[in-house]
């Protein structure tokens, strides 16, 4: 379902090749100095590296098929979030990766990312916009033993869910993981 469109206060398009953290912070400063938002762009550390969400989708309830024909880079989407198996909330500018897992069908693997949007507590569900190279996983999904390793680790003991929090470091493994699938 997609959301209505978002006020052009809140959500501008940045100019094409700016950097995507620039793109973030350069929407976000559009925001009042009060927004909590804002902060991530007003702090003093410009380095910091943004969240990284895992939300993993069920093969049976919307098979990959579906996915591949829903979902395009560049378009603003809202999914209710069922299970949130991690603490803490997604914010505005973190990142999410898409993944299926192996139970349930026969093509797990990372299908996609994205940044956050917009995370709505009381609906329990979250905006966000997939990004590149999202049209490229969701036809050859990253799916090999390290995927497998690292998925494991951010899920833990607890594999069912939708929503897990990424620890920095594997977050920094998801990136490397996709872009080395990418480049194959």
């Amino acid at each position: 379902m997609r959301p209505p469109a978002a006020p052009s206060s809140r959500i501008e398009r940045a100019p094409a090749g700016a950097d995507l953290a620039l793109q973030v912070c350069a929407s976000q400063a559009q925001f009042t100095q009060r927004s909590q938002t804002a902060r991530v762009c007003a702090s003093d550390d410009w380095g910091a590296t943004m969240a990284m969400w895992l939300y993993q989708m069920d093969q049976k309830q919307w098979p990959p098929g579906s996915y591949r024909v829903d979902i395009w880079e560049n378009e603003r989407w809202t999914w209710p979030v069922g299970r949130k198996a991690s603490s803490g909330s997604p914010e505005a500018g973190d990142r999410v990766a898409f993944f299926y897992a192996p139970s349930g069908g026969t093509e797990p693997g990372f299908y996609g990312w994205g940044i956050v949007l917009d995370w709505h507590e009381d609906e329990r569900g979250m905006y966000f916009r997939p990004v590149a190279p999202s049209n490229h996983l969701k036809m050859h999904p990253w799916w090999d033993d390290t995927a497998r390793v690292i998925a494991d680790q951010v899920r833990g003991k607890v594999k069912q869910g939708t929503l897990w929090k990424v620890p920095e470091g594997l977050a920094k493994k998801i990136s490397a993981g996709i872009t080395a699938w990418l480049s194959r």
